[in-house]
């Protein structure tokens, strides 16, 4: 693929179903469809007229409804709640976030049995998900706290797969998976064969400040997309081609765009896709590519253009393995 190829690619007219795809599944089948699809999905107008093996394909997938429609109808006291978060977190004379209470397992676990003392009965999805809103619904509107920073560079990628696999899987969004226990060990599971060796919370708030990233950082009026250079072929070429800087990188699967990351450490963010564990979760996931076939383009931006660049892309072409960017 060109450099012209790959940048027509991403900012081009979308491109064609690969015809080359063998045994594709749901990741494939819901990019290729530029939708989200989960369990038994209905086709509804405007799309492809082959979808019936599609449809069959997530029936025999058999996946879970969300926790968000499982607990729909219970109810929460937010403000014994609240209560509950303030006396566990005066307790441990800290001044952490919400959201990190939720993240933490060692900080929800003491949490949610603080909730429990105080009478709650709900389950622990709908008690972690009023806290996590708390802040954003005025509940907690004089809460001061410090922030939560964690270097993710070596575990993006783990991240954004494990949420992305749950996704798919279940429905689940990522605050889902963050405030049901059950998902958020399955979400540290699938990271870690990919990136052992970090927490549990590690991994957890990356995701959370992943989504985020650029949020508040946005490309000028007068910004044009830049050309990409490529193709640099994962795991053939020599790691030294691809430039010792700060940059934007795109990995394909011949023209499928799987996967965009802006970083600091350009050769070395490349470099981490060159684990085999990477690769063969990426087999797994996807329709069994012969890894010759993982491409990599990338820029190299100034490094206040890094985040908002990344979010655009992410937004505009949705790459396979990418969690949505918040909007904000």
């Amino acid at each position: 693929m060109s450099p012209e190829n790959a940048h027509a690619q991403i900012f081009g007219s979308e491109d064609e179903p690969n015809e080359d795809m063998n045994e594709i599944n749901h990741f494939a089948i819901s990019s290729i469809l530029n939708s989200e699809i989960v369990g038994q999905a209905k086709f509804g107008h405007g799309q492809m007229a082959s979808l019936g093996d599609a449809q069959r394909f997530f029936d025999m997938l058999g996946a879970g409804e969300s926790p968000s429609i499982v607990h729909e109808n219970e109810c929460v006291d937010v403000e014994v709640v609240v209560r509950a978060f303030h006396a566990v977190r005066n307790a441990r004379r800290d001044r952490r976030a919400p959201d990190v209470y939720v993240a933490d397992p060692d900080r929800n676990a003491t949490f949610l049995a603080k909730c429990r003392e105080f009478g709650i009965q709900a389950s622990d999805y709908t008690i972690n998900k009023r806290l996590l809103y708390a802040r954003k619904n005025n509940h907690l509107p004089d809460l001061k706290s410090v922030k939560t920073s964690v270097d993710y560079e070596e575990f993006a990628f783990a991240s954004e797969f494990a949420a992305t696999e749950l996704k798919y899987k279940t429905g689940a969004s990522i605050d889902d998976v963050l405030c049901e226990p059950g998902l958020a060990s399955q979400f540290d599971s699938i990271a870690r064969k990919l990136a052992p060796g970090f927490s549990s919370f590690e991994y957890r708030w990356a995701i959370l400040s992943i989504r985020k990233a650029g949020r508040h950082e946005k490309l000028p009026a007068s910004f044009q997309m830049p050309e990409f250079t490529g193709p640099f072929r994962l795991v053939i070429d020599p790691l030294e081609q691809v430039p010792n800087t700060s940059g934007v990188y795109l990995l394909f699967e011949k023209q499928k765009l799987l996967y965009v990351r802006s970083t600091e450490h350009l050769r070395h963010g490349v470099e981490l896709h060159r684990n085999p564990k990477v690769i063969g979760a990426i087999a797994e996931k996807l329709w069994r590519p012969n890894p010759e076939d993982f491409i990599v383009s990338y820029v190299v931006p100034e490094r206040k253009l890094l985040r908002p660049l990344e979010k655009r892309i992410v937004i505009e072409k949705k790459p396979i393995f990418n969690v949505p960017r918040s909007a904000a």
